[in-house]
């Protein structure tokens, strides 16, 4: 069972409170000073004795009070420590979130120039291999009618060829026959004188 960050003017009450439920052996500490004893007497049962004035009881008193002050002092310093880091480490977590969203933003920024840049570049490889494609689609067109072409040709002179070899066959023909012809006029002409 405790109690923490009990006020001073409350101290008392909370003490008392402690001595009607106080089991033995329960220890009570009241700024880090051990309470148990003047709890475990109880302060009803003894007669009330005014503090005398004197040297002595002036200065308990007075180490006490500077006790406290310092006890006092020590925990506002640090509450004070504690909530200064804080705000320090808030400032910080603002500053660092708001640098965060602003080199995201730029980045996202960044991110849609160069997604426009690459969509042009994109379409401008395609434009050039386009125009490539349709060079090479014109140049292997003109091959193949040239190539037609001599084909054309080769088969017009391979006819004229023929022609010109039925036409001398029918020439060579002709001339035998007229050698015959000749040849067996001539045999009948001389066969006549015999």
């Amino acid at each position: 069972m405790g109690r923490y960050g009990v006020p001073t003017d409350k101290v008392a009450a909370v003490v008392e409170e402690l001595q009607h439920g106080t089991a033995p052996g329960l220890r009570v500490f009241v700024d880090g000073r051990d309470m148990s004893e003047a709890i475990a007497r109880d302060p009803k049962s003894e007669p009330a004795t005014q503090p005398t004035k004197g040297r002595g009881s002036a200065r308990a008193k007075a180490g006490e009070d500077s006790e406290l002050q310092t006890a006092e002092l020590a925990h506002h310093m640090l509450w004070e420590s504690f909530k200064r880091s804080c705000q320090v480490q808030s400032y910080m977590l603002d500053k660092m979130t708001g640098c965060a969203v602003e080199m995201n933003r730029r980045f996202v920024a960044e991110l849609e120039t160069m997604r426009g840049n690459y969509t042009k570049a994109l379409e401008k490889i395609d434009g050039m291999q386009f125009e490539q494609r349709m060079l090479e689609h014109e140049a292997a067109s003109r091959h193949l009618s040239n190539h037609y072409v001599r084909m054309a040709e080769e088969d017009h002179r391979a006819a004229e060829r023929r022609r010109i070899d039925n036409q001398s066959v029918v020439e060579q023909l002709a001339r035998g026959v007229l050698r015959v012809i000749d040849v067996v006029g001539s045999d009948s002409i001389n066969g006549d004188k015999n």
